[in-house]
């Protein structure tokens, strides 16, 4: 069978099971990276998948990244039903403290708000009072409605997973008056405005104060 036919059966096989667009894209993608560098036949062999994953470690790529490629030539390898053909991931140490180069510290976080405050967006404003008060990813922005915020509390859902956040009483206050001063009365509270969003939405990391 050509790469492009196992390929096309692969991500017809992630459709059905359900798996995001993006998820589906990521491990379409590296599986035909595992087809390019190793040639591998219809049904690859357990000591080519190790071999390739050996070699992804050889070139510098990170433990996290191999394993996450790996994952998408497993899950291929189990779509075929040749469990046997899976190669173990990589042991790696999981991290327990966050990096701190990826959060704020409290001047660099004071010097974003006084910004906002000069440049009169009020949004901009609230926005970083929102991320750096409950430490959640920009994605999650869309669940601090009008609901949330009377409720005081909102519930992030991402990767299928649901938690629920506090929402600090004065953000809920600040919010408040945003929301009636805009009219919203329902629904995502932050992007219902006029003021331009200056690429906040396009982070992905949560964004903490420290």
């Amino acid at each position: 069978m050509k790469t492009s036919s196992i390929l096309d059966t692969y991500q017809t096989w992630l459709t059905h099971r359900e798996y995001s667009p993006v998820t589906i894209q990521k491990y379409t993608k590296a599986l035909a990276r595992f087809f390019a560098d190793t040639g591998a036949g219809d049904i690859p062999t357990r000591e080519t998948v190790a071999a390739w994953r050996d070699s992804l470690t050889e070139k510098g790529y990170t433990p996290a990244t191999v394993n996450a490629m790996l994952a998408a030539v497993n899950d291929c390898q189990e779509s075929i039903d040749n469990v046997a053909g899976k190669a173990k991931p990589l042991k790696h140490q999981r991290r327990i403290f966050a990096d701190p180069g990826r959060e704020l510290t409290r001047a660099e976080y004071f010097r974003l708000l006084n910004a906002a405050r000069a440049a009169g967006n009020k949004r901009t404003q609230l926005l970083l009072e929102a991320l750096c008060s409950t430490g959640i990813r920009v994605s999650g922005l869309q669940f601090i409605t009008a609901e949330a915020v009377r409720r005081h509390k909102a519930s992030i859902r991402c990767k299928g997973k649901c938690r629920e956040i506090l929402l600090p009483a004065e953000l809920c206050h600040r919010l408040t008056r945003w929301c009636q001063k805009h009219r919203i009365h329902a629904g995502p509270v932050c992007w219902q405005a006029s003021e331009p969003r200056n690429g906040l939405e396009t982070a992905q990391s949560p964004v903490r104060a420290r």
